[in-house]
């Protein structure tokens, strides 16, 4: 179980997913996310609109505690996984 962190101040070319360089997009996350790891978001709003893990079971996606996670899932079609806020449960 790995945790990943996404960050407005990330990078998908170049950010490898840690706290110390963290992706920019909940969906790049959720792609290199394996079975039963947790997403870490953020704050910021996020306009993505094709989150989803596909066939990896157990994922969790949650923000980081610090501010407000909004995912915009109006900039095209996709799935949308989750709730558009999200409340930091731990």
């Amino acid at each position: 179980m790995a945790t990943i962190y996404v960050s407005k101040d990330g990078d998908d070319i170049s950010g490898t997913g840690s706290g110390g360089n963290p992706y920019l997009t909940i969906t790049k996350a959720v792609s290199e996310a394996g079975a039963n790891d947790k997403i870490i978001i953020g704050a910021g709003t996020y306009v993505e609109s094709n989150i989803d893990p596909g066939n990896v079971s157990g994922v969790k996606i949650r923000n980081d505690g610090d501010g407000q996670v909004i995912i915009d899932g109006s900039a095209g079609s996709g799935s949308l996984l989750g709730n558009t806020i999200l409340p930091y449960n731990g």
